[in-house]
């Protein structure tokens, strides 16, 4: 079988482009997320884009807008219970994908708190991507290649297609990262080419962090220390903090991250769910002397619950 891409705006002229001859799934470049804004439906194929890319770990960016609405609303009136109206709380909310749903609790907690500092953050929020002739490479800023298109196929780096369902792909695949994308770095060396930067930030999201002074978006791993010189009041990790994302480890050492980000009795707020709207697996616990105390829940247990309340400091 074969299976080609969608690579060009105008492909996106119908969400029914994206299913292939044979039922599967066709990859939608990651090169037109900065595009689609204008387009009908172009949320819908922001949607599409995000899930189907995956980043330098191999994990994907899947995101809704109004995706946790209910849980958002407990979260609120948690944190005006610990912090009252006066303070001007700090509030990192850590891997937000391209800030859909950061927008969202903004809007529902800046209405309490004037004075919020918001940053909203996530990993390889921005890529770069170079184009040679028909070619278009998507790189991250260690210079790891995430995506290859090769008219008429789009190729992910690091979910390939199964090479015995899909071996026309998986032959083209192979000629691509040994022939085309060899020349097109060449010549990006050699400064024939520029690469075009592709931020993954919803427009959205953009124009709130020019416009508010209050909403501010980066860059962060949350393997690695808080980007921040002081403390912060809340902790938000929402659809992150999965077992198929992180080992049992890695959700130990985010813990001690986070852990050691937050202000004495600040706030952690972890939940996940499967679409918008769906009921939120989530926990609001409050940083103590020896670790997370459990505050409120909603629905059954995260992933992550066992470990950030079995965390010791």
């Amino acid at each position: 079988m074969i299976k080609t891409g969608l690579y060009r705006i105008e492909d996106l002229s119908s969400l029914r482009n994206s299913r292939g001859l044979f039922l599967g799934t066709r990859r939608v470049s990651i090169t037109l997320y900065d595009q689609v804004a204008g387009i009908p439906g172009g949320d819908k194929w922001a949607e599409r884009i995000l899930a189907l890319h995956s980043d330098g770990r191999g994990v994907y960016k899947r995101t809704y807008g109004r995706r946790f609405d209910r849980f958002d609303a407990l979260t609120v009136e948690h944190i005006v219970q610990t912090f009252g109206r006066d303070r001007a709380p700090v509030i990192h909310d850590a891997g937000v994908s391209d800030a859909r749903t950061a927008c969202d609790f903004f809007h529902n907690i800046a209405p309490q708190f004037p004075n919020v500092s918001y940053h909203a953050s996530d990993y390889e929020p921005a890529l770069s991507v170079l184009q040679w002739r028909n070619t278009k490479v998507s790189m991250n800023k260690r210079g790891e290649i995430l995506e290859i298109v090769s008219p008429p196929f789009v190729f992910d780096i690091n979910k390939p297609e199964n090479f015995l369902l899909y071996p026309i792909n998986y032959a083209f695949f192979r000629l691509a990262r040994a022939v085309y994308v060899p020349r097109l770095l060449a010549a990006y060396r050699a400064g024939q080419i520029q690469p075009r930067s592709l931020l993954l930030f919803c427009p959205e999201a953009v124009r709130l962090a020019q416009s508010d002074g209050r909403f501010h978006l980066l860059e962060h791993d949350l393997l690695a220390p808080a980007p921040f010189s002081r403390p912060v009041d809340v902790v938000r990790i929402m659809n992150v903090l999965n077992s198929s994302y992180f080992t049992r480890q890695q959700l130990g050492q985010v813990a001690a991250r986070v852990f050691a980000s937050l202000a004495a009795g600040g706030l952690l707020i972890v939940g996940s769910n499967a679409e918008a709207g769906t009921e939120v697996r989530g926990t609001i616990y409050r940083k103590t002397d020896r670790g997370f105390a459990e505050l409120v829940r909603s629905g059954g247990d995260h992933d992550a619950h066992q470990t950030i309340m079995t965390y010791a400091a």
